[in-house]
């Protein structure tokens, strides 16, 4: 069962999300999409180097879904979207607002307090 973006679990906007997977972004943050697995096999090695090298073991249907979904979000053909200035009305930072203060109380105790 693939959903489409738009079905936001918490802060994620997700791009596309599998059985497996989740493809998505962060509200504010227009540099870099995310990508978690469940039950997939992680090979992580330390190179002579010192240098870390991680590789995933990604079932092909799995692949598939992940990069049609990718195609289909509109971020895959806006180059000008990479790096660019986020703009949000009032409205839309006032939701992010109040999700951020639903998973983070702590960070809003000095208000409580006055």
């Amino acid at each position: 069962m693939l959903k489409r973006k738009g079905e936001n679990m918490s802060m994620k906007n997700t791009i596309v999300k599998g059985e497996a997977f989740h493809l998505y972004e962060e509200p504010l943050d227009n540099t870099r999409v995310y990508l978690e697995f469940e039950e997939v096999e992680l090979d992580l090695a330390i190179r002579r180097n010192g240098r870390s090298i991680v590789k995933l073991s990604i079932p092909i249907q799995e692949w598939r879904q992940i990069i049609t979904g990718w195609k289909e979000c509109d971020w895959s053909d806006d180059d000008l979207r990479d790096y660019s200035p986020i703009n949000i009305n009032k409205d839309q930072f006032d939701k992010f607002v109040q999700k951020f203060r639903e998973k983070h109380p702590e960070a809003f105790i000095d208000e409580l307090e006055v």
